[in-house]
């Protein structure tokens, strides 16, 4: 790791200026929301994670690094990140509202990318 990678801090948020709406992903520990900023009036996928859930299968570790990694990442091909919240009983990882499905759907469903798609 190098040095510039641990000053990053990821950045927490107040999950109070986001209003819930639809579930738009259920993933095996998490369901992501469809949540909008109260102040921007703007839409973003919010992740949310029971932390009971996370504490009894173990994958404490396995959030802090995704929030760690979503932090660090610049890149036109990662969603980007907004920042995370917690309450009481969850943790919510806040990104930029992409449409269309996730990779792993993408793939059971089609099996194999066209060349110009796969690019």
């Amino acid at each position: 790791m190098s040095g510039h990678e641990s000053k990053i801090l990821p950045k927490q948020l107040n999950i109070r200026e986001y209003e819930m709406n639809k579930t738009i992903g259920i993933g095996t520990f998490s369901i992501v929301k469809l949540g909008k900023n109260q102040q921007s009036n703007k839409f973003f996928a919010v992740k949310k994670i029971r932390k009971a859930d996370m504490i009894k299968m173990g994958l404490v570790e396995h959030v802090h690094n995704e929030i760690k990694a979503l932090s660090a990442a610049e890149s036109l091909l990662i969603q980007k990140y907004q920042g995370f919240a917690m309450d009481d009983k969850y943790v919510y990882i806040v990104s930029e509202l992409l449409l269309g499905g996730d990779l792993h759907s993408l793939l059971r469903k089609e099996v194999k990318f066209p060349i110009n798609q796969a690019k």
